[in-house]
């Protein structure tokens, strides 16, 4: 038995749209992830270079 055409066609147009919506979310996840790993190494490096290489810099004698 076959469904009304206009049902159908009304199923696909909402599945599209939510697998669009679905689409751009995993987009803007992925572009936030990304933006931050790029700031966290940022912020480690500026970290690890704060850190002195030697006992002199501490001013130990």
């Amino acid at each position: 038995m076959q469904c009304c055409p206009l049902l159908r066609m009304s199923q696909d147009a909402s599945a599209r749209s939510r697998d669009a919506g679905h689409d751009a979310a995993r987009a803007l996840y992925a572009f936030a992830t990304h933006l931050a790993a790029r700031l966290g190494w940022y912020r480690l490096e500026q970290m690890l270079n704060a850190i002195p290489d030697n006992n002199d810099d501490f001013m130990i004698f």
